[in-house]
């Protein structure tokens, strides 16, 4: 795990050091960011790194020990730092730090003052594991009662430990476990008379419930009840309780109380378990349905010499992707049954996660994107030559479904397809894209009527994403507006203002789908999270604008540029070997010349009507990564064990600025939800590199 130790010249003992304590302080050295090989023993954990000399490992048989952190009930502390990344840190301080000569030894690089080591670990899953087992080290007390609040009934349930349970462990697993918790809540909520109306409907149309934890707007689902290995998490409700309860330890430990610190609002949650929604509903109430995607063989016309040259284009999530005919991966004819897409997947996959992994593919693969909302307009081409411009100009916000339905001709039934065709003929198998920067695409298919096809299927597709690109930004801005008024005040009448009113919280964190939901945790599409990004290549690079997709264990960018007819692609991550930091902790890394931790916020306000106000570190994240994995074009996932990348190893980073502190956390979230996945689809090459290097045998053992 990544790891980076600092030191204060000042005792934090008795003290919370979180990223909000962390902003204010003063007088910390840091040492940089390193991985190591972390175990954790009965009264100390152990930090190994590689030997400067790799003979010195073959001759001492293990890797060097870099630092001994004493687990001291009273001098030492577990807190968590962030929520968003589950980043936790330990801090020690010694009793008499300038004769402590083991402290000394233990800790070199300090004699004095307190040392803070902050964790970051590869998986969230495994990050709660090594916050429970510390938890336990420090005697944290389980709790006695659990309330499980439900935000769409705004009920809360308590649910209270037998007095035969005592004080072990197991009992209390087997108490507060995830099915046992949601039988309860079912048990209590369904007295109540919103109880039939608003969840049982739900899960009689095929939903379930599912608990999780919610900070502000970050919500985090408990969804896995075993580890990596398939081995049983007993405690994965449990180990949210750190989150809450931690602060409380310190302070009934250390006998002190720092009242400038106020607990975190961290709340267990009973929610009903949404995918991403695949319809909307519009001003006049009428459900859209997400149309279905559309694929196939096209020869696209370039726009200067009028040569022709043969493409393959797929929809997927709002985007209309190019790709080479040679890496189109098409898929089975009929009545044929899906074909393996890419040999290295695992096996036992069904044909749905077949056609997600293709697509996922077709997305790696692709030369070019263009985004749906982009297209002004679809038409059947009318002119021989191709225009090169237009004037055309998009409709108003309300346009949905405004193109009619082209029926074909009797020509167009005529049209068997094939051949050279020229003249009207050649009109009529093409058809045209209206881009909003003023260009055309034209396209040519195999026939007239499979061209009226293609401009039947775009059309509604069209629509129907920039409506939901229009509804999912106002919840966005409903949810990142729920805790804090508005920047602006609207106005009723000349030199008036509306009451300055916060905005209701409740019913914009009972909708949460746009930013969490369960399509991110089991892979229902091809692409988990896409948008517009911010980003530069290491920590000196220019800031470009990006379109960024994340799709199966990989990041893949394209850059915008305005006046290009498709936005190529420029760079594509693994996310094998990569590590997600945001906030204080990311921006730390930027040059001293670019980051003012004092510099006052600054409120803006973007052309879809979102209003920010947050600070500079509250909008960036950051992604190290090794590139020494290469990429064929069927490879999703590493599955090798024996290229392990050494713990030395470079890795390059990549720094992303989003528009507000909502979205950085919610591709956060994804991002990790990602390499949760991709973890457990790695299993043997993960354990591989955790038992890659011996350490100091125990002197128990």
């Amino acid at each position: 795990m990544l790891v980076r130790a600092c030191y204060s010249e000042t005792s934090l003992a008795g003290l919370q050091f979180d990223e909000e304590y962390h902003r204010t302080a003063r007088d910390i050295e840091y040492k940089a960011w390193g991985e190591y090989l972390v175990v954790l023993r009965k009264n100390h954990v152990e930090l190994y790194e590689d030997h400067s000399f790799p003979v010195r490992e073959w001759l001492s048989q293990h890797k060097r020990l870099a630092f001994v952190i004493p687990l001291s009930i009273t001098r030492t502390q577990l807190s968590l730092y962030s929520f968003v990344d589950l980043t936790f840190c330990l801090t020690y301080t010694p009793k008499v730090p300038r004769n402590d000569r083991v402290a000394s030894f233990r800790i070199p690089f300090v004699s004095r003052g307190s040392k803070v080591f902050i964790f970051k670990v590869k998986s969230r899953s495994r990050a709660y594991d090594w916050v429970w087992k510390l938890w336990l080290q420090f005697n944290g007390k389980l709790p006695r009662s659990m309330d499980v609040k439900c935000p769409a009934l705004n009920a809360t349930v308590t649910i209270d430990a037998p007095e035969t349970c005592g004080n072990e462990v197991e009992k209390m697993y087997e108490i507060f476990n995830r099915g046992n918790l949601i039988r309860l809540c079912v048990e209590g909520l369904s007295a109540l008379s919103d109880w039939s109306s608003l969840i049982q409907r739900e899960i009689a149309n095929g939903k379930r419930l599912e608990l999780a934890w919610r900070w502000d707007a970050n919500l985090d689902w408990i969804w896995l009840e075993t580890d990596v290995n398939q081995e049983k998490r007993k405690w994965a409700v449990l180990c949210g309780l750190v989150a809450k309860e931690v602060r409380v330890l310190i302070a009934r430990l250390t006998g002190l109380f720092t009242g400038h610190q106020s607990l975190r609002s961290v709340f267990l949650e009973i929610r009903l378990a949404k995918h991403y929604p695949s319809h909307i509903h519009v001003r006049n109430g009428d459900r859209i349905d997400e149309p279905l995607g559309m694929e196939g063989y096209l020869q696209q016309l370039r726009p200067y010499s009028l040569s022709k040259h043969r493409v393959y284009l797929s929809t997927h999530d709002g985007n209309l992707f190019v790709l080479s005919p040679q890496n189109a991966y098409p898929p089975s004819p009929p009545g044929l049954p899906p074909h393996d897409p890419s040999p290295n997947l695992p096996d036992g996959k069904s044909a749905r996660q077949t056609e997600v992994w293709r697509g996922a593919l077709q997305i790696m693969n692709a030369t070019g994107v263009c985004d749906l909302r982009n297209i002004v307009a679809v038409r059947r081409a009318f002119q021989l030559l191709p225009p090169q411009t237009h004037n055309e100009r998009e409709a108003g916000d309300d346009s949905l479904n405004t193109w009619g339905f082209e029926e074909p001709g009797a020509e167009d039934n005529q049209d068997d397809g094939g051949g050279q065709p020229s003249g009207d003929l050649y009109t009529r198998r093409s058809f045209e894209l209206l881009l909003k920067n003023g260009h055309v695409v034209r396209f040519e298919a195999y026939s007239s009527k499979l061209a009226l096809d293609w401009i039947n299927r775009l059309r509604p597709l069209v629509s129907y994403w920039k409506a939901r690109h229009r509804f999912d930004a106002q919840q966005e801005m409903e949810l990142a507006q729920a805790t804090r008024p508005p920047l602006t005040v609207p106005r009723r009448e000349e030199g008036t203002h509306a009451p300055l009113k916060l905005p209701t919280p409740l019913p914009a964190l009972v909708t949460m789908h746009t930013t969490s939901n369960w399509c991110m945790l089991e892979g229902c599409r091809p692409v988990v999270r896409s948008g517009k990004l911010f980003t530069r290549k290491g920590l000196y690079g220019q800031y470009r604008l990006v379109h960024m997709l994340l799709v199966a264990n990989h990041l893949v960018q394209y850059r915008i540029r305005t006046n290009s007819l498709l936005h190529p692609m420029v760079k594509k991550i693994c996310l094998s070997d990569a590590y997600v930091s945001s906030g204080y902790l990311a921006a730390l890394m930027l040059p001293g010349s670019e980051f003012d931790p004092s510099k006052l916020p600054v409120g803006r306000r973007f052309q879809d009507g979102l209003e920010t106000d947050d600070k500079d570190e509250d909008v960036i994240f950051m992604i190290c990564y090794r590139p020494r994995l290469r990429h064929t074009p069927d490879t999703l996932y590493h599955t090798n064990t024996i290229d392990l990348p050494p713990l030395s190893s470079k890795q390059k980073t990549l720094v992303f600025r989003t528009r507000s502190k909502l979205e950085r956390d919610s591709w956060c979230w994804a991002i990790n939800c990602e390499i949760e996945r991709t973890v457990r689809m790695q299993k043997d090459r993960e354990n591989a590199i955790r038992n890659n290097g011996n350490v100091i045998p125990s002197r128990t053992a």
